[in-house]
Formats: structure tokens, sequence, C-alpha cells
């Protein structure tokens, strides 16, 4: 099913959001296309109120995603890439599917392009290396894949299972690994947060940390934002 936006106007609750950050004298590759902000906003809405019960839950997850990076204090990155992780593949291909992204799948289809072009680098690869995260989790906890669905561990093998004491070690000294075990970390605490459904207010919330990072994304030299999330306890119990 696809979708074409209807309005390229604010709605009244996005207009009043404060105005991102901004450096005197930047120089954009382009100009920011403010429509980004109100296609997404009208995606999200039609996705959060799909037919299909599996598209609906991933917005859902997406909404929750966001809801706790806000909560616990995460940098606009982080919070972009928390409210992105389950629908960028919708996003950038602009049409539902219940069926999640993988490895493969989200270079392939352009995903990847999609999000580094609009959101920046951290975003991109905080998102990215998100099946690297949980492989890198079922190899320092052994009850972390007990924790997991059926279908979730089953993806968990398509994409590689457990990785090497040697593959671990490589992963851990990565640029984004902080990054994607923060992302990780708030996707395994709402497994199982299904006692309430979300709705597009909760999405608006992080609409002008989404518009921070695609400012800053359309910089030039690009620039990649440092992100210091709180330390984390490995493995995740």
């Amino acid at each position: 099913m696809r979708i074409t936006p209807q309005s390229t106007d604010l709605p009244a609750s996005l207009e009043r959001l404060p105005a991102a950050n901004t450096t005197a004298n930047v120089t954009l590759k382009h100009p920011i296309q403010p429509s980004l902000i109100v296609d997404l906003l009208q995606f999200f809405r039609a996705g959060l109120s799909h037919p299909e019960l599996g598209v609906r839950r991933q917005f859902q997850k997406s909404a929750m995603l966001s809801r706790r990076a806000i909560a616990e204090g995460g940098d606009d990155s982080m919070v972009t890439a928390a409210l992105l992780y389950q629908s960028c593949h919708m996003l950038s291909q602009r049409e539902f599917t219940s069926k999640p992204w993988d490895s493969d799948s989200i270079i392939e289809s352009g995903t990847l392009d999609w999000l580094v072009e609009h959101f920046g680098e951290s975003v991109s690869e905080t998102i990215r290396l998100q099946p690297h995260a949980r492989r890198y989790l079922a190899s320092v906890n052994s009850r972390y894949c007990q924790q997991l669905d059926a279908q979730q561990r089953q993806q968990m093998s398509v994409d590689g299972g457990e990785m090497s004491r040697c593959a671990a070690v490589a992963f851990a000294k990565g640029r984004f690994f902080s990054q994607a075990m923060q992302l990780a970390r708030w996707i395994h605490q709402t497994l199982d947060q299904n006692q309430y459904t979300p709705d597009i207010d909760e999405v608006i919330l992080t609409a002008s940390r989404v518009r921070n990072m695609i400012q800053k994304s359309q910089r030039i030299p690009a620039i990649c934002l440092p992100s210091t999330p709180p330390t984390l306890e490995l493995p995740i119990e």
C-alpha cells in the first residue's frame, strides 16, 4: 500500500515547536525540505492506524522507543534513531509492509542511503548495527536469547547467530558501539510493553529532535555528532 502526502502545511502543534539550533554562515548541500517532517508525521499517522496488525505493531514500537529515548535523555541522534528503527524501510520506500528489515535488505533497498542523506551517519549507523548488537548480546549473555520470541531468534539466526569471541571484541571497539548498544537496550526493554497503544501525539513529541538531525545532516562538511549515552551495564539481564 502506498500513500501520497496530501498537504505540506505544518500541523499547529508542529508550528509551535522551537526552531532547531543553527550555526551562522552554514552552507547547505540543498535547501532544507520542511515537507519531510510533515511527510513523516503523515506516514506515522497512517501506519499507527493501518488495518494490518503487523504493520501497526512496528509503528507502535517506533513510538514507544522514541518515548523511552526522550525519557532517558537521549540526544537528537538517539531519539531519531529510536523513532526510525522499526519503520525506516517503510518510510524510505513509501510502502507499508509487516516484514521487518534485515542486514541485506536495508542496503539493497536503498534505506541505508536514505537514512544517511536525510539524518546523517550517527543515525544510520546506530540503526544499521542493530543486528550486530543482538548477535553481540547473545554472545555475552546466554540468557538474552531466551528472552526473545521465536521470530526474533529466527531473525538472529538469519543475521549470523552468536558472534565469535574475536568478532565480539572487534565489534566492541567500533565507532558507534555505544550508540548501537544503547538502542539495543531500549529495544530489549520495550519487548513486553504492549499494555498501551501509542498515538501520533507521541511521535509529534520527537518532531523537533528529528528536524534537528535533518538540518545537521545537510551541513558541509558532513558532521558526525558525538553521542554520550549513559554507561551501559552489559550483558543485559
